[in-house]
């Protein structure tokens, strides 16, 4: 589908204009979709857009355009048709998500309600790094995803790797306050076993409060 032919007919001429000529593998790229994205357009004019700019996105595109356009493609998810969604999820397909872009792939995924689970297969709760880097987000990242999406086995597959990170202090406090934000249904079982944790993380101006008593706190009752 020629989602810039749909554009057309649902855009001003300077956003198609400036969709067309955006060259996805420069960082510049992220400044003219910030034009286009708050330019006040409706979402049916940036849903085509999203759908022309996903036909084009490849391994060598800018990732910080690439998370833009994910962030996007999310946050207006009820105005993506089947063909939008096909295009994402053909996007999906090609690029590989990182440390600095699966948050967004997985969201804009789930949103969207595109399932590639059995491409994106659980990674072992052995094999979730006690850090902050790139092999635990990407774990934690589609472990939520599945869940969202309703695999089989995915919130024990989830608790057991929090198991793991709970393992230290600190990413754990993280990963509780990214799984409190995605406020899944499940958390509560997610984190109850933390409830009377007192261990108290490092923060900027000393220790924080206690994990279990910062789960009590934000976890909706």
């Amino acid at each position: 589908m020629d989602f810039h032919v749909t554009a057309e007919s649902l855009c001003p001429p300077a956003i198609v204009e400036k969709a067309r000529a955006m060259d996805i593998s420069d960082i510049d790229s992220v400044f003219v979709w910030n034009d286009i994205s708050e330019s006040g357009a409706g979402p049916e004019c940036l849903s085509a857009v999203v759908g022309a700019t996903a036909q084009r996105v490849t391994k060598t595109s800018n990732y910080n355009l690439v998370n833009v356009l994910m962030s996007e493609a999310a946050f207006i998810a009820e105005a993506n048709g089947p063909e939008v969604r096909s295009a994402l999820k053909d996007m999906a397909q090609r690029i590989e998500p990182d440390k600095y872009t699966c948050a967004m792939y997985y969201e804009m995924l789930s949103d969207n309600d595109i399932d590639l689970t059995a491409e994106h297969l659980p990674i072992p709760a052995s094999q979730w790094v006690v850090s902050t880097g790139e092999g635990t987000h990407i774990a934690f990242r589609r472990a939520i995803y599945r869940l969202r999406m309703g695999a089989p086995g995915a919130q024990e597959h989830l608790a057991e790797g929090l198991a793991v990170v709970a393992t230290k202090t600190y990413p754990f406090q993280a990963h509780i306050q990214h799984l409190l934000k995605a406020k899944l249904p499940q958390n509560r079982a997610l984190l109850e076993p933390y409830l009377d944790d007192p261990r108290r993380p490092p923060g900027l101006f000393g220790p924080g409060l206690p994990i279990g008593e910062f789960i009590r706190k934000h976890l909706p009752r």
